[in-house]
């Protein structure tokens, strides 16, 4: 459950609002087949027959939706992990239901799929007894990642809370969904692969089966392990953690505020499937003083999963990072490595008075090269744009990056989904991309906040989700509605 919270509170700091081109389909009296471009435009805009107007929307009001983790199967369909919340009364949020969606290209809700659309996972109990926990007061289960096969099946992998006290009370697991939307019982035992106690697994699709990458209980590290298409778990490679005196969150360097802070970055498959880079964030206090240490471990998956010593200091890329004077750093969200090997990762800054007004966030993007060297030359600036930009996420998108998040003009009280857009040699920052660098794609659905939390790369296309938030009043939960736009 924390994970999920985490989640959602990450989406509370970027929200936003934005402003749509016309749709070229209004007035004609029919929609447009949906025609995917080979190359991303410079100044891409909603893709005609692709929802209503370029924009998907999901969810109903008095509810909060939320995707969070999709992606994109080979028959072009939209496959996505969704949670619902509601507020049975004030101060109070009921316990969120996790669902397995999936989407046609076009973005209407594929109803061949589970039922009218949607993989209902197993009830709680029962994935209690298929992974032989014993649970005791309200257990839950929180779905997490997801990724597919060729053949259009799913991986979909969860944690079971079991409040039954002690240290274990999480257990990661991995199931299988059929690609018309049923547990696949042949897979692992019953349907399940117990990853053992974690909170959760990030899952990437391998040419045959997965890998997942799990935190550890020692020290924090990252536990990675191939598992097969029938559920078999190979021989796993653990990853560094955070060594004695050192945390990944929760400094306090005075007044009150919680200093640098990070979730673990998910891990990242190199394109041809052959690594996975794992990215950790390192804080040591010594004296009253942090050093951050920023590192990357490299994982050959050729064969059974190891670390590659060729990489960086044995098989560790590493670097020292130093916030401006007065900031904090943060790292969290979707990093990126490219075809070469070359891994980019973000780092968002944010005032360390408390209280302090975020105006002034700002964010810089750093490189691993692909021999594990820190490329001192790769974005040396921070980027203070006029407002808060708060990027969450990226994409590769030919030779340049694209990120997505949100942005707050200076005075404004809303906050608006935003795409940003750099050059991949040089980090340089894009203004010519949308107005001044910012491209705000749901400014026209007039919500008093958007942001946007994931993007996609689909041939031609970038498919954006995220999520626009209504007004609350106060000691009651805002509805929040997510919204996919396929950009071209």
């Amino acid at each position: 459950m924390k994970r999920m919270f985490f989640v959602i509170a990450a989406a509370a700091l970027l929200l936003a609002g934005c402003d749509l081109p016309t749709d070229p389909s209004k007035g004609s009296g029919q929609t447009p087949p949906l025609v995917v471009p080979s190359t991303v435009s410079d100044s891409p805009g909603p893709a005609p027959g692709f929802g209503s107007g370029g924009v998907v929307t999901v969810g109903s009001s008095g509810k909060q939706t939320f995707i969070h983790r999709a992606v994109v199967d080979s028959s072009h369909r939209i496959v996505a992990v969704q949670y619902e919340m509601t507020q049975p009364g004030p101060g109070s949020v009921a316990p969120p239901t996790t669902k397995l969606v999936r989407f046609t290209e076009a973005g209407k809700l594929d109803t061949s799929f589970g039922s009218g659309g949607y993989f209902e996972p197993p009830t709680v109990a029962s994935t209690a007894t298929a992974l032989s926990v014993t649970t005791s007061g309200s257990p839950t289960v929180e779905y997490w990642d997801t990724a597919v096969d060729a053949d259009g099946s799913a991986y979909l992998s969860g944690s079971l809370y079991s409040e039954s006290g002690g240290a274990n009370q999480f257990t990661a697991f991995l199931v299988k969904v059929t690609s018309t939307g049923n547990l696949d019982t042949s897979f692992g035992t019953n349907g399940y692969v117990n990853l053992g106690y974690a909170q959760s697994a990030t899952v990437h699709s391998l040419a045959s089966g997965v890998v997942v990458s799990f935190m550890a209980t020692t020290n924090l590290g990252t536990i990675v392990e191939k598992v097969s298409a029938a559920g078999a778990v190979g021989s796993p490679c653990t990853v560094e953690g955070i060594p004695s005196g050192q945390t990944a969150n929760n400094q306090s360097p005075g007044g009150g505020q919680n200093g640098d802070y990070s979730s673990f970055p998910d891990s990242l498959l190199s394109p041809d499937g052959n690594s996975l880079y794992v990215p950790a964030y390192l804080v040591t206090t010594s004296g009253g003083t942090l050093t951050r240490t920023l590192k990357v471990a490299k994982v050959d998956l050729t064969s059974t999963p190891t670390l590659d010593s060729s990489y960086g200091t044995s098989g560790y890329a590493s670097t020292v990072v130093t916030p401006p004077a007065g900031y904090l750093f943060s790292i969290h969200g979707t990093q990126v490595v490219d075809g070469d090997g070359n891994v980019i990762l973000l780092m968002r800054t944010r005032a360390q008075a408390q209280g302090a007004s975020q105006g002034s966030a700002g964010f810089q993007l750093l490189r691993f090269q692909a021999d594990g060297t820190y490329d001192t030359n790769f974005d040396a600036t921070f980027h203070y744009p006029t407002g808060d930009a708060s990027p969450y996420n990226g994409i590769l998108a030919g030779n340049k990056l694209v990120l997505g998040g949100s942005y707050r003009a200076t005075g404004s009280t809303s906050r608006s989904g935003c795409l940003l857009r750099f050059d991949l040699t040089t980090g340089v920052q894009d203004t010519n991309y949308g107005t001044g660098g910012i491209l705000k794609p749901l400014s026209s659905l007039n919500a008093p906040s958007s942001f946007i939390m994931d993007l996609i790369l689909d041939r031609g296309s970038i498919l954006a989700i995220g999520n626009i938030m209504s007004a609350a009043a106060a000691g009651s939960m805002p509805s929040m509605t997510t919204v996919m736009v396929r950009l071209q």
